[in-house]
Formats: structure tokens, C-alpha cells, sequence
């Protein structure tokens, strides 16, 4: 019984998993904006502050029109570079509007339970 317990708990606390950040791309019509501008972002931020790899975890497709959420750890980053970089992530997703939007939401837990079947959590380097 004591295995049961355990085993359980130890499934929910992996079934979810807090998030600094998370950016959802949101389709309103005809699919999600271009990450472009936010991929060259991360690319000047590791440049200018001389970091290998920003990772993320790419969970999608979330809807049928290409919606999919990344979502940041902030492993590699100080905390200050976290910050940084959070404010930097604000005034990116804010312009983000041309085929749909991106929404910035902080301190939010993925629950893999709750996302849609075909919703496949993926890591991916930045």
C-alpha cells in the first residue's frame, strides 16, 4: 500500500512541472506570428552574454492551427540574467502579432495530463 502511495505521488509531481515562463503562440484565423523575431533575440542575448544553449520545452501542437507554448527553466541563466532576459522576452512577445499573437504568462505549471493528445512535449536548444 505504502508503494501505491508513493508511486502515485511521485506520477503527480512529474505530471507537473512550473515554469518562470511560458510563451503561448495563439492562432486567430490563419495560424501563429513567426518566432523569428524571438529566435533572434535569444540568439543576441546568448551572444552578448557569452551563454552556450538557452533551452526550452516545446509542447505543441496545442489546437489545429499550429498552437504550441514554449516553455523556459532558466537553468542556464543566473538570476539576473533571468531577469534580463524575462523583460526582454515581454517586449518581443508584445510585437509578436501578425498571423495570431504570443501571450507571456510567468509562474505557471505545465500539467501533461491536461494537454491535448497529440500535444508532444519536446526539449529544444535555442
Amino acid at each position: 500500500m505504502a508503494c501505491i502511495l508513493t508511486c502515485s505521488l511521485t506520477a503527480q509531481i512529474r505530471d507537473s512541472i512550473s515554469y518562470p515562463v511560458v510563451i503561448q503562440f495563439n492562432s486567430e484565423c490563419c495560424g501563429v506570428p513567426s518566432d523569428t523575431p524571438l529566435k533572434n533575440y535569444v540568439k543576441a542575448f546568448r551572444k552578448k552574454y557569452k551563454i552556450k544553449k538557452i533551452t526550452a520545452l516545446h509542447v505543441g501542437p496545442m489546437g489545429k492551427e499550429g498552437e504550441y507554448w514554449l516553455a523556459f527553466s532558466f537553468k542556464e541563466l543566473s538570476r539576473k540574467q533571468a531577469a534580463v532576459f524575462t523583460r526582454g522576452l515581454k517586449l518581443i512577445t508584445a510585437k509578436l502579432k501578425d498571423r495570431g499573437s504570443a501571450t507571456l504568462v510567468e509562474n505557471t505549471a505545465i500539467v501533461h495530463s491536461d494537454l491535448p493528445v497529440r500535444a508532444l512535449p519536446e526539449r529544444v536548444n535555442l
